[in-house]
């Protein structure tokens, strides 16, 4: 399974970073299926400020682990493989990669690009419905971002999230 999104925040790329990279381990300030995240310790790749990150959901997936792969604060990248506590045992290798690109002095583009593999006979049974489930979260997580880094708060979603979390 392959997902390939984007994004254009309205910001300078070192503030749209700042917010991907060095607090890579805080996306819970804006994610909002995210009840909490923090860094976890172990080898950290380069410049990175941790070694990845474990992220508790708030919509009943439970708990992810989240572990840096690759991490170029000079090229803006950084790659990372998901472990989640609920996630089914057909599905292997999940990985995301993140790159920034300036679009002008105020403006960059996020590219993501998840890939997961999918067991045979679920890649045909279940591949397209988890397919339009990711695509789903990885396109609010990128709007929840954008919404975070150009109003400097959690997007409406985020607040509602919490909310009802109570």
């Amino acid at each position: 399974m392959k997902i390939q999104k984007d994004i254009t925040i309205n910001a300078p790329i070192d503030q749209v970073w700042e917010a991907v990279g060095p607090d890579f381990a805080e996306c819970a300030k804006w994610g909002s299926v995210l009840a909490t995240s923090t860094a976890t310790e172990g080898n950290v790749p380069n410049g990175a400020p941790c070694a990845g990150r474990v992220c508790q959901t708030n919509n009943g997936m439970g708990g992810f682990t989240e572990t840096l792969t690759h991490y170029n604060k000079d090229k803006k990248q950084l790659a990372y493989s998901a472990q989640g506590d609920k996630m089914p045992g057909f599905v292997k290798n999940l990985r995301n990669t993140w790159k920034l690109v300036p679009v002008g002095a105020n403006q960059t583009k996020i590219m993501t690009n998840l890939t997961a593999d999918i067991g045979f006979p679920f890649s045909l049974l279940m591949g397209l419905i988890m397919k339009m489930q990711m695509s789903k979260m990885l396109v609010m997580g990128l709007e929840e971002l954008k919404y975070y880094v150009e109003n400097g708060k959690p997007h409406p979603r985020k607040a509602e999230a919490e909310k009802k979390a109570g």
